[in-house]
């Protein structure tokens, strides 16, 4: 692959282009190289409430972290609201409130079912929002990269060459939407199972969406780096604990209170931090 870094300005590597908290959090990553498979999912979940941290002392990045906060709330809101609206309804159409002390099983599947809804309607949110906040994410991104490299990857200069990479973008995104809808549609199905259908169901949908979470957000990181949709979910596999444990913690990120309205720029911060970590692995 073809890496073109950034030249507009002749002191890309100056120093005062490094930001140390970034620095500092992308070494972690680096320092959990070759440790156990513990090690790695348990640094790779804590990355994104750390991010919270650093995105909250870091002014600069509040700009460029606005927009795509505002529309992936809008979509999760909107999203959220809607099938929670409907859900109540649906979970009493499939299974009938008993009048036995099975009562007590009845109420906890819907209140895993309700779990279940907020969480496909975040997971949808965040793609449909990837897609419409594509290029202010990608602006994020390249700062981040900046602040951890002292550069930025880009893509070739030619124009249309840009369009094609943000065409190319979405495109894996509606192709990951497609291949997530597939999964969820059996997951979703074993809520018809009494009893531990909607537990395994819960479970199933939190680790199916850890992935498609880690890929996203590292989507345009790797996306500069001109990845292609294999290789992509070739890194994700390769690296799977460090991966994993990232997506499960951008995916819990969503139930804390005021944080999770901006999930979105954290996550993008920490999956770019990632994702540069993890194309040094593997070109190294």
């Amino acid at each position: 692959m073809n890496h073109e870094i950034q030249k507009q300005a002749p002191g890309a590597l100056d120093p005062s282009n490094f930001d140390q908290r970034a620095v500092e959090l992308a070494r972690e990553l680096h320092d959990v190289r070759g440790q156990s498979t513990f090690n790695q999912a348990f640094k790779g979940f804590g990355l994104a409430l750390k991010t919270v941290k650093y995105l909250f002392k870091t002014p600069a990045l509040w700009p460029s972290a606005a927009i795509p906060a505002i529309i992936t709330s809008l979509l999760f809101v909107g999203g959220a609201g809607t099938l929670l609206y409907f859900s109540g309804d649906i979970f009493a159409t499939m299974f009938t409130q008993p009048d036995s002390w099975w009562v007590a099983l009845w109420w906890v599947g819907r209140v895993l079912w309700t779990v279940l809804t907020v969480g496909i309607a975040y997971l949808f949110a965040v793609v449909f929002g990837a897609i419409l906040a594509g290029p202010f994410n990608d602006i994020l991104s390249q700062r981040i990269e900046r602040r951890v490299r002292g550069e930025a990857v880009l893509g070739a200069d030619d124009l249309k060459a840009n369009i094609r990479g943000v065409i190319r973008g979405a495109l894996h995104s509606i192709g990951n939407l497609v291949m997530l809808g597939v999964l969820m549609v059996p997951i979703l199905a074993l809520n018809l199972i009494p009893g531990i259908g909607s537990l395994v169901s819960s479970v199933l949908s939190l680790l199916v969406s850890s992935h498609f979470l880690a890929f996203e957000f590292m989507d345009w990181s790797l996306e500069r780096r001109e990845y292609g949709w294999r290789q992509k979910w070739r890194v994700i596999f390769d690296e799977r604990p460090i991966a994993l444990g990232f997506g499960l913690g951008a995916s819990l990120l969503m139930w804390v209170p005021i944080i999770n309205f901006a999930a979105m720029p954290v996550n993008v911060i920490s999956g770019t931090m990632l994702a540069l970590e993890l194309d040094e692995r593997k070109s190294g």
